[in-house]
C-alpha cells in the first residue's frame, strides 16, 4: 500500500498543477483582454483628438 500512496499523491500534485496553470492561463487571458480594451479605447482618443486637432489648425488656416 505504500507504492499506491506515492501514485496517488503524484497524481494528486499533478492535477494540483494542472488546475494551477489552467488558473494562471485564465488570469493572463483576462489580463491579456483588459490590455487590448485599454490600447483600442487610448487609441480610439489618439485619433479623435488627432481629428479635432486637425480640424482647429484647417479652421485657423482658413481664417488667416
Amino acid at each position: 500500500m505504500s507504492q499506491v500512496e506515492p501514485n496517488e499523491t503524484s497524481k494528486a500534485l499533478k492535477n494540483d498543477l494542472e488546475e494551477d496553470l489552467q488558473q494562471f492561463i485564465d488570469k493572463k487571458q483576462n489580463e491579456k483582454q483588459a490590455l487590448i480594451k485599454l490600447l483600442n479605447f487610448v487609441e480610439k482618443q489618439g485619433k479623435s483628438k488627432a481629428n479635432s486637432k486637425s480640424s482647429s489648425k484647417s479652421d485657423n488656416s482658413t481664417i488667416l
